[in-house]
């Protein structure tokens, strides 16, 4: 009986063991031959297959802590009670912009509504707590194949969510436990929405948020000499917290101010508020322009030159760069986009997926020091692919 017992631990330990390794593996094998396709066209086809696929799916989540050792006990954590990955919304609101962009008819549309809110009653199927899903909700109203009045309530969720937090806060947290704390991720998160929604239904005061959100930002978020954005201010004090010029953090201030923009130039009111985010985004592409490699890529710390790539950033920058380009007729930005989007092919897996993002953020000051798979890389890039034409 001993040696029974004996022989079953060990088969366990060495099982734990091995699902340490298992991710791994998987990440080794996937990179073999990575990059190597023998055409653009082909490399084209093979990332859009894998919108269609995520969006039949879901965006696979991503890890929010780096363990790697007796990993099993954060999968039966995860199992439990969902605190070891990340949720979905932003992975999904990005690919559901991609999706939305190549107006592929292999695609459901309506999947993306099925997996978060009741096609009946037009409620979430579980309320979220996170802001970002009011990203998600953003491109929900965007997709032309959705009607947003079956949708409604839970549109009306999260704008009033986003408004008692704002009433509480002065501005939208990123978080509620640290509302304090007012993150650059917020800005692409958020101000779009509130915008849309406000123009759709009226709702003027959800309009001033997204401005007020987007100027003490400015304000109180930027560097003043280097014109780059901070992970995060503390409202109490005005303190700048986190890293200055953080890659992905100044791909979201990036794609807020652009995306906020877009929608303002589509209706023929707030000329003030135009010409405020045509220059901030304007200056912030000006300012993100001195970073830029010459690879076509950006460091996941942009000021420093030994930092490693973060294809995340670049892809919400190639979006940017590409949009600006057409709206200002600069020919310079869109060689910048039309590069980024040259190197990202040659981190892209045999699979289509493309490799090197920086993992999900821990927190203020921890960032992932992991290069993987993004879902919202993905969706960036063949918005990017799309917007070219």
């Amino acid at each position: 009986m001993f040696w029974v017992i004996l022989s079953i631990l060990l088969l366990i330990v060495l099982a734990a063991l091995l699902f340490d390794y298992y991710d791994l593996f998987l990440n080794w094998f996937g990179r073999i031959k990575i990059g190597q396709y023998r055409s653009t066209d082909e490399w084209e086809k093979s990332v859009k297959n894998v919108i269609i696929k995520w969006s039949a799916s879901g965006a696979p989540k991503l890890n929010v802590n780096e363990n790697k050792k007796l990993r099993v006990i954060d999968f039966a954590k995860e199992k439990i009670n969902g605190t070891i990955q990340s949720t979905a919304y932003w992975q999904d609101a990005s690919i559901l912009k991609a999706a939305s962009a190549m107006k592929d008819s292999k695609i459901d549309y309506n999947s993306f509504v099925e997996r978060y809110i009741d096609i009946e009653t037009g409620e979430w199927l579980e309320e979220p707590t996170r802001i970002d899903c009011a990203m998600l909700c953003y491109e929900l109203m965007c997709c032309e194949e959705i009607d947003n009045n079956s949708i409604k309530p839970a549109l009306d969720f999260v704008a009033q969510m986003l408004k008692n937090a704002a009433d509480e806060n002065g501005t939208i947290p990123y978080n509620q436990s640290i509302s304090n704390y007012k993150l650059v991720d917020t800005i692409g998160m958020v101000c779009p929405f509130l915008i849309k929604y406000s123009f759709k239904y009226e709702k003027s005061e959800l309009f001033d948020l997204a401005i007020k959100q987007i100027e003490e930002f400015s304000e109180k978020g930027i560097d003043k000499k280097l014109g780059l954005p901070f992970h995060c201010y503390d409202d109490r004090n005005e303190n700048k917290l986190g890293v200055c010029g953080w890659g992905r953090g100044c791909a979201w201030w990036a794609y807020g101010l652009t995306e906020s923009l877009k929608l303002l130039l589509e209706c023929d009111s707030h000329n003030k508020e135009k010409a405020f985010l045509l220059k901030q985004t304007v200056v912030t592409l000006k300012e993100m322009k001195k970073y830029f490699r010459e690879d076509g890529s950006f460091g996941r710390f942009v000021l420093d030159e030994n930092s490693l790539q973060d294809n995340s950033a670049a892809a919400m920058l190639s979006y940017c760069f590409e949009y600006i380009s057409q709206l200002i007729k600069s020919e310079e930005y869109h060689e910048m986009a039309q590069k980024i989007i040259d190197n990202l092919k040659y981190s892209t897996r045999r699979n289509g997926m493309i490799d090197y993002s920086q993992g999900d953020t821990m927190g203020i000051g921890f960032y992932c020091n992991s290069l993987t798979v993004v879902p919202a890389t993905q969706g960036f890039a063949v918005c990017t692919i799309e917007m070219m034409g």
